[in-house]
Parts: C-alpha cells; structure tokens; sequence
C-alpha cells in the first residue's frame, strides 16, 4: 500500500506499536544478571546482534526458534517505553499525507482502551471477510493452567492459588464427554478438543465452580498484597497470573455471550475463553477517530486513487 501511495505522489507511514519494537529495559536487566541459562544467553546475544545491524528496529526482523518465540514477549515494549526506533517512527508520521493502520496486524493494540490514534489524515485496510475473526482472536484469551502454576511456584505463599488451579483443572477436564477406552487421545501432541458455551459449563458444575473461584479470589488478593517484583519481567510475569485469574473468575461469575475451548494433552488442560459477539467492540474501534477504511487488499493504483479523491478529498494528479 506505502508503494502504491508512493507512486500517486502520496507520502505515507506505517502506524506501529511499541509491542513491535525491541525494551531497552529488559534488555538492560537481562544483561546485568549475574548468570544466564544457555538458551536465554543465545537470545540475549541474537538481540545484541541484530541491534547493531537493524536499521527499522522491528523484532519481526527476528529469526526466533522453539522457545524464543515465547521469551521474545518479555522483550517486547510496553505503553510509556520508548527506544530510538519508535521515537524517529513518531517523527516520521509528522508531515506526512496519511496514516496507514494495518488493522489485521495491529488489533491487539488498537483494541485497547488507551489506544489513542493519530490526529494524521488516516487509512484503515480492513478486509471484510477477516475483521470479525481478528477481533474475536484478539479479544479471545488463552489460559495454560500449568504455565501459570510454574510461574506460581517462584514464589512464596502461593499453595493456595495453585490448590485451587488444580481443582479447577481437574473440573475442566471432567466437563467434556470425552470418549473413553484404551488410547483415545489422538497421536502426538493434539490431544482432545472440545468447545463448550458457558451455560454449558454452569450446568455442569456452576455450585462447585463458584466456591472454588471464591478461594481462588481471595488466596491472589492476599498474594498480590505482598508480592515483590525485583525485574520488570517478574512484574510481566505476576501481571500475567492476574489476568489468567481474573479471566477465570469472570466467567465462572457473569454470565455473557462467550463460551470455551478446552484442550487437553495428556491430561493437561489449556483454556481459550472466545467471545462470540464482537461487533460492539468494532464499531468502537471504528467510532474512536473519523478515518476512511479502504475495504479488501488486492487494489491497484487506479482504485486507490479513485479512493483517495471521492473519500479524502485528496487529489491524486493523473499520470498517462
């Protein structure tokens, strides 16, 4: 698109996110640790690497394999970090003719209540058939009961939280009608997969659910009371343990149009909680600033130019 543009005499940018953009802090406390783990030192060194060559900054620059796709997150920035690249971004955008907003790559930002767009002349690429999945991929949230629980055990006092986890887990897994016999489960890492609406889940065990999320409330509030962060992954870290708890206590209390995929892999539970109607939170989004949403991506230079003058009232001079 920053082509086509380009070709109509049309200077444009990119929004990005600070998400995209690599934390100096992080990468600051990583560095001054007194030892590392063999794969995080590869990771640490691949940054320091890629720093000194990159010239845009953007971590999907980045060749990750196995685990660093998942320890890349705690090096991305958040909301009020900055760094070099993101700053000269910022510079960029001023003096320029539009703002493109990816919106398929960027939801998960822009659906933040803080997300505040550019007061720029703004371009949304919206792809009809995919805006209502992306929303609902990016509103949907993913909870691994045992990635949290090992995030628990680093710290103190938290028997309870992982007691009640793990009763819960145990109701998760029984909540199914799961085939039964030798080998049911499928070969390999799949495992069972089950989509169940929450009154489904409330039928099944709604009396049992509530007592236990009742415990649950009250063993985090105490923890989060006088837990410590000493890093600012180990507040990613905590913040990620509040927002799977939360997660859980919301649906086991309020009742709402969203329902659960359960997957269990050698009885060990993964919960995706998916809300089904998303169109309020789209036409929020669209309602934030009075853009102009440039349907469908495969447009030549005509369309868009065509685009441009009816919808901007920007005139595109016309080449021969």
């Amino acid at each position: 698109m920053q082509g086509l543009l380009g070709e109509l005499g049309l200077s444009s940018s990119l929004w990005r996110s600070e998400s995209e953009f690599c934390s100096l802090i992080e990468l600051r406390d990583r560095i001054g640790q007194v030892s590392w783990e063999r794969k995080e030192a590869i990771l640490i060194v691949k940054l320091l690497s890629w720093l000194e060559e990159t010239e845009t900054g953007l971590l999907s620059e980045l060749k990750l394999y196995g685990e660093e796709r998942n320890e890349i997150a705690y090096f991305r920035m958040q909301a009020g970090e900055e760094n070099l690249y993101y700053i000269q971004l910022q510079q960029q955008l001023t003096g320029r003719d539009c703002v493109i907003y990816d919106m398929a790559k960027s939801l998960g930002n822009m659906l933040a209540p803080t997300f505040q767009p550019s007061n720029l002349p703004t371009l949304c690429l919206k792809d009809i058939p995919l805006l209502e999945e992306a929303v609902r991929r990016a509103l949907s949230i993913h909870i691994s009961i045992d990635e949290i629980i090992t995030i628990l055990e680093n710290y103190p006092d938290t028997t309870d939280i992982v007691g009640a986890l793990r009763w819960i887990e145990s109701l998760y897994i029984g909540f199914p009608d799961r085939p039964t016999g030798p080998s049911v489960s499928p070969p390999g890492d799949y495992g069972e997969t089950y989509f169940l609406p929450q009154s489904e889940i409330w039928h099944r065990g709604y009396q049992t659910l509530a007592l236990i999320t009742q415990s649950l409330i009250d063993a985090h509030a105490q923890w989060k009371n006088t837990r410590h962060h000493s890093t600012r992954r180990d507040m990613m870290l905590g913040s990620k343990v509040d927002a799977a708890i939360l997660a859980l206590a919301r649906f086991h209390t309020i009742s709402g149009e969203s329902g659960v995929i359960i997957t269990i892999v050698k009885n060990t539970l993964k919960i995706s909680y998916i809300p089904r109607d998303v169109h309020a939170q789209i036409q929020s989004l669209l309602g934030k600033w009075e853009t102009h949403v440039l349907y469908g991506t495969h447009i030549d230079g005509e369309k868009v130019a065509k685009f441009l003058e009816h919808e901007m009232g920007i005139e595109v001079e016309k080449t021969t």
